[in-house]
């Protein structure tokens, strides 16, 4: 039954092998009793793992990735790989997720000592996926050190804590050469094409918009770390606010004061807020934590004078009496929810573009998903 055997610094392409289907049973050796697994993989990684020698970019920055769970490994590093940014360094709390990655993605390092990314000069940009509560004392970290900041949504769970990335981001607003670093929150829908699509035929109509979303967000666990409010900040913070964003977005207005509708009981943070924009513009998003699975996940419904239009689980939009959407409407075979598009906008304003969200509306989206959670919780708040 056994079909191959590799040592554990080599991990990472038995993991490969037996994704290709090239195997029936691995055997790891970690070259010492059973016992001592933990302490293995905990030496291995302490002083870090050299794979490569590091050198020049071929087309772009060098990045470490901090935080190396499925999302990051299946998403985000294929993306970055694609935009041929040079992937530096994966730094883990587990020493064999960051070994696995930065082996698949040719990193010429992997450890687990975060502080050994803020004080690397090889590194431009870091990309931080790690569990929510750790966001804001990581980018505050990546910020102070003068890197281009990515992280994956929320910026941070509490208000003290943004209060002190916002602080961090504006003392380093204007660097030497007139522009500080870059931060950027994966807030990825808003860069989908059909997004994109949706918004530049918008800008063409007149106000104020009425928004509708219905977002399937199905249960957790009731002891999943998400709805831990000290660890995940509640879901609302730590997904809701992609729909925050979204809003946001499509209307292209400041957001001016919100109500929450409805408060589920089911201890799962579903819930309905309706949100007042500047222009007058409206948005409804009910997050819904009690749906079966067929209903699809993510419906957006978008009207104004004249004309209305439907983002279909991001795989179809249709619309009426709306130009600048071509013929039938916009299709894809899978859903594209922007995570592509996304790095490739971070990585163009490391390069000297512009900035991917401009950092006053990231902030004011963050506000409002950390306000919009302690109304679910119970506590008023319209405006601030």
């Amino acid at each position: 039954m056994i079909t191959n055997r590799f040592p554990f610094a080599n991990a990472g392409a038995a993991y490969e092998t037996l994704r290709l289907g090239r195997a029936l049973g691995i055997v790891l050796d970690y070259g010492g009793p059973v016992g001592e697994t933990n302490r293995a993989e905990s030496n291995l990684l302490a002083r870090e793992v050299f794979l490569r020698a590091s050198g020049p970019a071929p087309d772009g920055p060098r990045v470490a990735l901090l935080g190396a769970g499925n999302f990051a490994v299946r998403t985000l590093l294929p993306a970055l790989q694609r935009q041929r940014a040079s992937l530096e360094a994966v730094v883990s709390n587990q020493g064999s997720a960051a070994l696995f990655a930065a082996q698949k993605f040719g990193a010429a390092w992997a450890g687990t000592d975060e502080a050994r990314l803020w004080s690397d000069p090889k590194l431009d940009a870091v990309i931080i996926t790690t569990r929510h509560e750790a966001h804001a004392e990581q980018a505050t970290a990546a910020l102070t050190a003068g890197k281009h900041v990515w992280v994956e949504k929320p910026l941070a769970i509490s208000a003290v804590d943004l209060g002190r990335i916002r602080d961090a981001y504006q003392r380093l607003a204007v660097g030497p050469a007139g522009r500080g670093p870059v931060l950027m929150v994966g807030f990825n829908r808003r860069f989908a094409p059909i997004a994109t699509t949706l918004r530049a035929a918008l800008a063409r109509r007149g106000r104020p918009l009425e928004v509708r979303m219905t977002i399937n967000a199905g249960r957790l666990e009731s002891d999943h770390w998400a709805l831990n409010r000290e660890v995940g900040g509640g879901r609302i913070v730590g997904e809701g606010c992609h729909f925050i964003d979204l809003a946001r977005f499509l209307v292209g207005a400041t957001l001016a004061s919100a109500r929450c509708l409805r408060r589920d009981a089911n201890g799962q943070d579903g819930g309905c807020f309706s949100l007042r924009f500047s222009d007058g513009s409206q948005a409804r998003i009910d997050y819904r934590t009690d749906l079966p699975a067929h209903v699809p996940k993510e419906m957006i419904e978008v009207s104004g004078p004249g004309f209305s239009a439907v983002i279909h689980n991001w795989s179809r939009l249709r619309s009426q009496g709306l130009g600048g959407i071509r013929q039938g409407g916009f299709w894809s075979l899978a859903p594209r929810k922007g995570h592509a598009e996304a790095i490739a906008a971070f990585l163009g304003a490391i390069r000297g573009g512009p900035p991917p969200i401009p950092p006053d509306v990231i902030l004011e989206v963050s506000a409002w998903a950390i306000a919009l959670q302690r109304m679910l919780e119970g506590e008023e708040i319209r405006g601030e």
